[in-house]
Order: structure tokens, then C-alpha cells, then sequence
């Protein structure tokens, strides 16, 4: 019998059942005894955390806006949100790396682009004044250019109003220059006279970085006195210089974006989504003026509808894809007839002018240079292979199309036609050219496909015109393609079209280009011409090319004319040129084409196809267009001048200015408030006594008074009275980048102003905040809050459903593919 020894294990206590229910019957409800109020105290090592990681972000605060200070404040605006989005999700010290690892890769890239266009202050008069030989008006006005220079520095984030405001001080500026320095000039010849007011307003622009055509002909005494005369006048023109500021603007906003990765195969191919909804909108707003205006014979007194011609022109992008379709058809039939080869050429830049690479990320060889100067580059390298080709008496012709790649570097794609013998020439003409610059890049397993290919047109496949309507139709308006997806970038080919119109507008890139065969102008006019019994009188020449232009037969055209490798000196007929009657804008008389003549009979007068004269005018209202407007067609009030909806006048007696224009100081009335006074002085001063009034009544007291006695002051407490509360704020405010003296005034009384697109800046017990604007969707049957996906990849005033479905389509089917996969291991897991 075994014997147990030793002590036994007690038995474990019942489990606690909990406290008993509290069962006093307490006489009144005030009796029973309640909760302790008392708060939770933190620990002393939360509180030491928490203070440091207000401290670190502090100080990351303070970083960033020292180091992106020079950056326009859309983009700072940007990179504060993105830091703030690494902050809100993975903390302040995340954040921290985050920017520290943004500051080395990505800052030097956008403060490189910004400091390519931005002016530096306070820099002393620059040394190419000094050849000039002038009074020094301008020497002593350079203080006010650097005002100037200030706003011009802000142009990315400059509204169109803002631009216009802008350009009428340069040009306000240019005309003060120009007439001190007429006072000094006035004794010299007019050549010299010229000069010295061309000179004046060169200076200006030179400072500004937008020197004039002219400027290199003038500096090597090449100007001719009417172009001259023109420069002067355009300097003098703040029509003139908003053209160019807006154009500028535009350019240096979306270089910045390209910087910043916003173009290109993740985010926006070609342009970015900011560049792609103001090309849409300035199409609306130029579709709706055209709709109300129209063009007048002034012999007739006839009107054609300006919408009208727009359409029937080859504005229209179906009638021009239709056009390029027929030219490159009749080149490819002249071809086959003649026993030309045809080979298709791909051209691409060397790597340092593309910011993005093939699949995406940063191209750390960059130069920061812009999809225009990629064009410039393989303009100047086609100007140079055809000088070559000229020197071995090579002939082509064919067509060129510049296409952008997914970051908006351009690349060509050509379809020459060549004689056979001749072909291998122009291969290894073309190869040369292509790879000679950074050789050394394309030594890898690829070898030189990255910047030359050349394919040879397969008969089977198609034929050449197969080859390059897709090249046309997906850089036009996407016609035919659907289901098409880009190659490069993975879009629509038909949203793509979109991108690639809206890229070639912003950077004045023409996308085709014939090469060789004869002019397409006289094609037109000679379609302008309908009575073919008036062109069979012309002779037999001209009654065929009309016969062949009215039947769009682009290859017996290009033959009647010479062929399509003729010269213009060995063309039958082309396009005639009058010089206007009255002198233009800036004083110079234009050519204008009139006409077309027979280049080989002089004897023959030119046919004048321009017969009427025509001036734009607007709209005549019928009943019908006025019910549009009006929504009554009983009555039209769209020629009548509207009174104002209110007896308040919110404008100004002056010409509005920018808010940049003029700094003002706290201390400064407020406009309404000046106005005000100024009405009721007015009143006063011509209040005269009516026949049957009292002089003394009570009419003349109260015009009296109002006279004498000024209006309730109407500007608020200052929230920071202490004077070193008030300094220590607007210090942080310009650090911020308030520099205006009526925004900093707004915030010391208590009100908000915009800062950004998404937040409002506010001072509240003597700290700056910044208030978090929740913003809506715009689209009529949506109207829901907008969350930060929204906010960063759909568009500006709509949710990612309503303006990228494509993304809300890839997404939801990339959720539910997630969703199937986790089940399905549920289910195997079972």
C-alpha cells in the first residue's frame, strides 16, 4: 500500500461572485452615494512624451518652412500635407524621416526648377546695364523693379486676375522708363531715338527673364526700324505682357508639378490633373464666346455664326484628324506608284531630359529640363540630319508626330518615304544622329532601342498609313480606338488623347509635321473655291488641281504640283500674300493671305479667293436666344444694362489693384468706410433747398450732420494687444508666408483668411492655428464630404467616384479580389 506523504495542495477558493447589489432603500435620490468625478492623472513619462513630440514637431515645422520658404505656397502647402498625412498615421518621428529623406532626394529638385524662373532680390543692378548708354532713370528706379520682381516671384500661385494686375505695372513701369529717357534722347536721329526706348524697356525685361523677340537682333544692330518701332510699342502694352505672364505662369506651375512627381504613369500621364481641368475649362468658356459673336461682311451687311466657321475649319480636331488622314494617305499612294521604300523611325531624348523613369520613379539623371526643351532639342537635331541628308542628296518625305511619354517628355515617331537605293543611308544617317549624344548610356543589353528604333513596314501587318493612324487618331481626339490602352502609360486611349492635346496647348508643341510635298494652304484655298466653271476659265493647270482639291485627292494634287519632292521655286501654284491697309497693334503692316496665283505665268492676275472683308461682331439676340437667357421670350434683356441688385456699392471709386499691389498698415481706414464718407459728403456739399422746403427743417439738419459727423468706425479689437504678442504672431505669419499687410491685419482682428485649398489660418489666444475646411463634391448627385483619398487623387472640387472611376473601378475590384483570397484560406484552413 502506497503511503502519500507529505502536505496536501489546498483546495482552490470558489471564484469571486462579485460585489453584492447595493440593496438600501435610501429615503430620498440625493441619498445614494455616486461615482468619484475625479480625472485620471497621466504619468510623468506620458507627459515628458508628450512634450517631446510637441517639441519634434515644432521643430519639423520650423525646418520646413525654413527650407521650402523660396517655394510657391501651393507647393509648400502640398509638401506640409504630405508630411502631416505621415504624421497622423506613423507619428511625428516617422514624419521626421520622412522629411529628411524628402529633403535629400526631392527638395533640390524643386528648389532647382523654382530657382530656373523665380528672380533673386536684392541683387545689385545687373552688368549687362551697363553697355547701355542711358540717363540712369532706370538705375534709380531699380528699388521699385524689386517690387516688381516680389509679385513676379509669386506667379504660380497667382490667379488670372492677379496676372493681368501684374502685367499693367510692368507695363505702367516700361512707359515711366521710356519717357525719362525720351527727355535725354530727344536730340538724337530716329534710329538712335528708337534705340535708346528699346534699350529702356530691354532692361526691364531682361530683369523680369522675358526679354522681347527682338532683343539678340538688336544687340547686333540687325533690327529693322519697324520691328523696332513694334518692340517699343509691345513693352509699352500690358496686353502684350499678360499674354506672356499667363503662358509663363502656366509653364513654371506645371514644371514645379513635374518636379514634384504629380505627371507621369502613378498620378497624371502627360500633364497633371490641374493643367487638364483649366484646358477644359478655358475650351468651355472660349466655346461660349464664340457662340456669342459673329462675323459681318462690312459691303453686305451678311453674318455667318463664328461657332459655325470653328467647325467647318480644321480647328475642329475631327476635320483635322481627317485632313492628316487624307495628306498621309495620298503620300503613301505616291509611294507605291513611284517605288518608294517606307520605313517607320522612333526618336527619343538621352535619359537627362526625362524626370520620371519608364515604370515610374524618379530619374536621378535628370537636368530639370522641360518637355519644351526636349522639343527644342529634337527640332535642332532634325534641322541637322536634314542638312546632312541635303549634303548626300537624300531625299524623303513623309510625316513626323511628337507623342509625349508618360511624364511629358516628348519622343517622334516618323514615317519617311525614301528611294530604295537610298534607304540604308538614312537608317544609319538618322542612327547616328540619334545616338550621339550621352553614348555611353546605351551600352547595355538593350543596346540603342531606347533612343533609335526603325521598323520596316510589313506588308501583311498593314500598310504605312495602318502604321500611323493610330499615332494620329490617340493625339487628336481618340476616334476609333475604344478599348484601346496606351502602351506606355496603361490609360484609355481615348482619355489619353485628352492629355496629349491639353500638353501640346501648355507647351506650344506642334505634334504633326509633314516632311516634303506641297503646300497644304493652297489646298485649302483652292477647296474655298466652288464655281468650277470660273476655274476651268483659268486654264487647264488650275481647272485640275481644283478638280483634284474638290475631290479631296491629295496624291493627284501633290503630282499636278510637282511631286512630292519639289521645290517652292518649281511649284504651279502657291499661295498669294497682301500687305494690309491699315497698320496693326504695334504699328506694322502684316501679310495677309488673299489669294493664289500660277507661279509660272506671270502674265496671269492672282485669283483672289478672300473677296469679302469680314470683322467680328456680336450676336444680334433673336426671341429665341433671349428666352435662353432670360427664361421669357416676351421680352429680351440681354443688350439692357442691369441695375445693381442692392443700393450698397461693394466696389471701389478706383481701379481695383491686387492685393500685393498696395501694402497698407492697420492704422489705414477701411475702403467702405472712406467711401461712405465721401458719398455723404458729396450729398451734403450739393444739398440745395427745394422750392416748398424749409431751410431750416429737418432735411437740411440731417444732411448737416451727416456732413460734419463721421460714420461708426467699423474695425474690430485687436485680439493680441500686447505688442510683443502681436510682433511674435505676425513673425510666424510671414514665416508662413503672409506677407500682405492687409491679410496680417485681418488675422490680428479676429477674422480667417484661405490658406491653401483645405484650411483656414485663424489667431486664437494668441496663437496661430490653422482651421481644417471640410469640403463637398461638387457633382449634382453626389454632394458627399470629401475624405484624403479624395482629396489627393480625385479632382479639385469632386470625389474620387465622380472624376477617376477608372481608379474607383480598380480599386473595388482589387478590395473584392482581397476579400476572395481570404476567404478561400478560411475555407482550406477548415
Amino acid at each position: 500500500m502506497t503511503v502519500t506523504r507529505g502536505r496536501y495542495a489546498p483546495t482552490p477558493p470558489p471564484p469571486f461572485p462579485g460585489k453584492a447589489p447595493d440593496t438600501t432603500d435610501y429615503p430620498y435620490p440625493w441619498n445614494k452615494p455616486r461615482e468619484a468625478i475625479g480625472l485620471e492623472r497621466a504619468s510623468m513619462e506620458d507627459i515628458a512624451a508628450a512634450a517631446r513630440e510637441r517639441q519634434a514637431r515644432e521643430q519639423l515645422e520650423s525646418t520646413m518652412q525654413q527650407e521650402t520658404g523660396a517655394l510657391p505656397l501651393f507647393m509648400r502647402l502640398r509638401i506640409q500635407a504630405r508630411m502631416d498625412e505621415y504624421d497622423q498615421q506613423k507619428g511625428i518621428h516617422i514624419a521626421a524621416l520622412k522629411w529628411r529623406d524628402f529633403a535629400r532626394r526631392e527638395l533640390p529638385l524643386l528648389t532647382a526648377v523654382n530657382d530656373r524662373y523665380r528672380i533673386l532680390l536684392n541683387r545689385p543692378m545687373p552688368s549687362v546695364w551697363s553697355w547701355m548708354n542711358t540717363s540712369g532713370a532706370t538705375a534709380r528706379h531699380f528699388a521699385d523693379l524689386q517690387g516688381l520682381s516680389e509679385r513676379y516671384n509669386r506667379l504660380p500661385e497667382y490667379t488670372d486676375e492677379d496676372v493681368e494686375l501684374l502685367a499693367q505695372d510692368i507695363a505702367i513701369f516700361i512707359r515711366a522708363e521710356m519717357s525719362e529717357t525720351d527727355e535725354a534722347a530727344k536730340d538724337l536721329d530716329d534710329y538712335a531715338y528708337g534705340r535708346q526706348l528699346f534699350a529702356a524697356g530691354l532692361r526691364v525685361a531682361e530683369h523680369l527673364n522675358l526679354p522681347p523677340a527682338g532683343a539678340e537682333k538688336f544687340r547686333r544692330y540687325k533690327l529693322k526700324d519697324a520691328d523696332l518701332t513694334a518692340g517699343v510699342l509691345q513693352m509699352q502694352d500690358d496686353r502684350y505682357w499678360c499674354r506672356r505672364l499667363k503662358r509663363l505662369a502656366h509653364r513654371w506651375r506645371e514644371h514645379l508639378q513635374i518636379a514634384f512627381g504629380d505627371v507621369g504613369r502613378p498620378a497624371s500621364v502627360y500633364c497633371s490633373k490641374k493643367q487638364i481641368s483649366e484646358w477644359e475649362t478655358q475650351r468651355k468658356r472660349t466655346r461660349e464666346i464664340l457662340k456669342q459673336l459673329e462675323f459681318e461682311d462690312e459691303d453686305s451687311g451678311e453674318r455667318i455664326s463664328v461657332s459655325a466657321v470653328y467647325d467647318s475649319s480644321v480647328s475642329n480636331p475631327a476635320l483635322r484628324r481627317i485632313e492628316l488622314m487624307t495628306r498621309i494617305g495620298g503620300f503613301n499612294r505616291i509611294a507605291i506608284a513611284a517605288g518608294f521604300e517606307c520605313r517607320f523611325y522612333t526618336m527619343t531624348a538621352p535619359s537627362k531630359y526625362h524626370a520620371r523613369l519608364h515604370y515610374g520613379p524618379r530619374n536621378h539623371k535628370w537636368d530639370h529640363s522641360t518637355p519644351k526643351d526636349t522639343q527644342q532639342y529634337l527640332a535642332t537635331l532634325w534641322q541637322q540630319i536634314r542638312a546632312d541628308l541635303a549634303r548626300d542628296e537624300i531625299q524623303v518625305f513623309g510625316l513626323r508626330v511628337a507623342e509625349p511619354h508618360h511624364d511629358g517628355t516628348p519622343h517622334w515617331h516618323m514615317l519617311l518615304f525614301v528611294r530604295p537605293e537610298q534607304a540604308d543611308a538614312l537608317t544609319e544617317t538618322l542612327r547616328a544622329y540619334a545616338i550621339r549624344e550621352d553614348r555611353n548610356e546605351l551600352n547595355t543589353r538593350e543596346g540603342i532601342k531606347p533612343r533609335f528604333d526603325v521598323e520596316n513596314i510589313d506588308g501583311d501587318k498593314g500598310d504605312a498609313v495602318a502604321y500611323i493612324a493610330k499615332y494620329i487618331s490617340k493625339n487628336i481626339d481618340g476616334y476609333a480606338m475604344e478599348g484601346e490602352v496606351d502602351d506606355e502609360s496603361g490609360k484609355p486611349c481615348q482619355m489619353t488623347a485628352k492629355h496629349a492635346t491639353a500638353w501640346a496647348s501648355l507647351w506650344g508643341i506642334r505634334q504633326f509635321q509633314f516632311v516634303g510635298g506641297a503646300p497644304v494652304s493652297v489646298w485649302r484655298e483652292l477647296r474655298r473655291m466652288r464655281d468650277k466653271a470660273l476655274a476651268a476659265k483659268l486654264g487647264t493647270t488650275f481647272a485640275e488641281l481644283h478638280n483634284a482639291a474638290d475631290d479631296g485627292d491629295w496624291e493627284t494634287y501633290v503630282m499636278l504640283q510637282g511631286g512630292p519632292l519639289v521645290s517652292r521655286r518649281d511649284l504651279a501654284l502657291r499661295p498669294w500674300y497682301e500687305e494690309q491697309k491699315q497698320a496693326g497693334r504695334y504699328g506694322t503692316f502684316n501679310q495677309i493671305m488673299k489669294g493664289i496665283y500660277l507661279q509660272h505665268e506671270p502674265g496671269l492676275a492672282p485669283i483672289i479667293t478672300h473677296i469679302k472683308k469680314w470683322k467680328m461682331v456680336k450676336k444680334q439676340p433673336t426671341p429665341d436666344t433671349a428666352s435662353e437667357l432670360t427664361g421669357c421670350s416676351s421680352f429680351d434683356l440681354t443688350v439692357a444694362s442691369a441695375t445693381a441688385r442692392t443700393r450698397v456699392n461693394n466696389c471701389t471709386l478706383d481701379k481695383k489693384q491686387s492685393m500685393n499691389d498696395e501694402k497698407t498698415t492697420t492704422n489705414i481706414t477701411p475702403v467702405q468706410q472712406t467711401i461712405d464718407q465721401q458719398i455723404i459728403s458729396s450729398l451734403g456739399a450739393e444739398y440745395q433747398p427745394g422750392e416748398h422746403s424749409d431751410p431750416g427743417g429737418p432735411d437740411a439738419d440731417i444732411f448737416r450732420t451727416l456732413w460734419v459727423i463721421p460714420p461708426h468706425s467699423y474695425r474690430q479689437k485687436i485680439v493680441a494687444g500686447d505688442e510683443s504678442a502681436r510682433m511674435r504672431i505676425i513673425k510666424e505669419l510671414r514665416t508662413r508666408g503672409i506677407d500682405s499687410e492687409d491679410e496680417i491685419a485681418h488675422l490680428l482682428h479676429g477674422r480667417m483668411i484661405g490658406y491653401g485649398a483645405d484650411s483656414y489660418l485663424r489667431v486664437r489666444n494668441g496663437n496661430v492655428t490653422v482651421v481644417k475646411r471640410q469640403r463637398w463634391c461638387g457633382h449634382r448627385e453626389c454632394h458627399n464630404p470629401l475624405n484624403e483619398e479624395d482629396l489627393r487623387y480625385g479632382d479639385e472640387a469632386r470625389c474620387l467616384a465622380h472624376s477617376d472611376p477608372e481608379r474607383v473601378a480598380e480599386r473595388r475590384k482589387q478590395q473584392y479580389s482581397n476579400i476572395l483570397s481570404r476567404v478561400n484560406k478560411l475555407r482550406r484552413q477548415r
